[in-house]
């Protein structure tokens, strides 16, 4: 403790001449000035493993057909314009996929 105290290089902050009841104020204060460290806190680590669905195999209908395109230029200005640049050339022909079986995340 006496070495602890004499660590200063001011003179004027020095505690080493002091007797234990002198410093013993400074010990207090200090001590209450002191930042408590928050309790640690635990959290439980639970493996969660997620909910899968099995997707059959199957064919489906892949792209837009031009009845699809129609209906929705038909309703909608915004279809016109892509219709007039080319937007749904990408899904075009509407053609039919299989696909193999999967195992996909479920979604809610």
């Amino acid at each position: 403790m006496q070495r602890l105290l004499v660590l200063c290089d001011e003179e004027d902050a020095r505690f080493g001449d002091l007797t234990p009841l002198e410093i013993r104020s400074y010990i207090t204060l200090a001590y209450r000035a002191t930042p408590v460290e928050a309790p640690a806190v635990r959290v439980a680590h639970v493996r969660i493993e997620p909910e899968t669905v099995e997707v059959p195999a199957g064919p489906f209908l892949m792209g837009t057909s031009e009845e699809q395109i129609e209906e929705l230029v038909r309703r909608f200005d915004w279809a016109r314009e892509w219709k007039d640049r080319g937007q749904f050339k990408p899904e075009q022909p509407q053609h039919e996929v299989t696909l193999p079986p999967l195992r996909s995340a479920a979604t809610r």
